[in-house]
């Protein structure tokens, strides 16, 4: 029973739970409308050594220089994140830096480079015109071929660009997408949202706490979430309840056959401590410190409650 009242929870607040995801869907349509079409740009580059290596023998040559373009993929795919690297790109296509960076490629970096499969290296990229894609994609291989040139000097290798493939493609903003995401997020962010206020306002979500708090079982439960109950009329007439008193909430009808229906804790000066007393709970609403207060100030013979769902 307990799973199923904390189940229902996101639906009791249903109002809430809309109105975050309507804000997630008023921000989502709002950043779709001003973003700008994307042109993103995927570049590979296939790294070889150059084979000098003669032999009568076996021709292990073959095998070394495969082994050591493998290897040496890993440190040029590491250059895309030298800040000198990047600069000389856009300094050789007359681009300016500033225009394309955003917060995220400030802080991640412009370029994004990773191996793929032994000698191959993917990298990635995007822009906000189709020509300057295109320019920054031919740069780039360039600024690369010249900084393996300068390799090659400084080190006496014979490593080479071998392969190299250009990809661009334009991107534009999906309306539909976002509407579809910013509902769905908007949907759990709200019903996470709900069960962290009921936990953090110290609400009472289930029965067992409210009967926790009594050390009694409560009188009935009711999943219509209305005051007052059939029920909860017969109850009080058989069992003689001198006053209602309400958790959380203010009743909006008073029950004929009982003489006063209070509040608490507005009306809890007119509360008699010494007559029988019926509690009503309302789940979302009732405080778990209130229904403390309430055990303290009525005996536990004087007392019964309900809880309304």
């Amino acid at each position: 029973m307990d799973l199923r009242q904390y189940l229902f929870v996101p639906i009791r607040r249903y109002k809430e739970v809309i109105a975050v995801m309507l804000i997630f869907l008023a921000l989502s349509i709002y950043f779709t409308s001003i973003q700008k079409t994307v042109y993103p740009v995927t570049m590979f580059y296939t790294i070889s050594l150059e084979d000098s290596q003669e032999t009568t023998d076996f021709k292990y040559s073959n095998f070394y220089a495969e082994h050591s373009s493998l290897e040496f993929s890993r440190t040029v795919s590491g250059w895309f994140d030298d800040p000198s690297f990047e600069a000389q790109t856009f300094i050789d296509s007359n681009i300016n830096k500033d225009e394309e960076m955003t917060f995220v490629k400030k802080l991640f970096g412009f370029f994004k480079a990773k191996r793929v499969e032994r000698q191959n290296i993917q990298v990635s990229f995007d822009t906000y015109e189709d020509a300057k894609s295109h320019k920054l994609a031919d740069t780039l291989t360039k600024v690369l071929k010249g900084r393996l040139s300068e390799y090659n000097k400084q080190s006496n290798s014979h490593y080479q660009v071998a392969l190299t493939s250009k990809w661009v493609e334009k991107k534009e903003a999906s309306i539909l997408m976002s509407v579809t995401i910013s509902i769905l997020m908007g949907l759990l962010i709200g019903v996470l949202l709900m069960y962290l206020y009921e936990y953090f306002a110290g609400k009472i979500s289930t029965t067992y706490q409210a009967e926790e708090i009594f050390e009694n079982e409560c009188v009935e439960q009711s999943c219509k979430c209305s005051y007052p109950t059939s029920y909860l009329k017969k109850f009080v007439k058989l069992e003689k309840i001198n006053s209602v008193l309400c958790v959380g909430f203010s009743p909006k009808r008073k029950i004929s056959e009982i003489k006063e229906s209070l509040s608490f804790p507005l009306d809890i000066d007119k509360l008699d401590e010494s007559k029988k007393t019926l509690v009503v709970v309302r789940l979302g609403c009732s405080k778990s410190e209130d229904l403390k207060k309430i055990s303290k100030l009525i005996n536990k013979g004087n007392r019964e409650f309900v809880v309304l769902s």
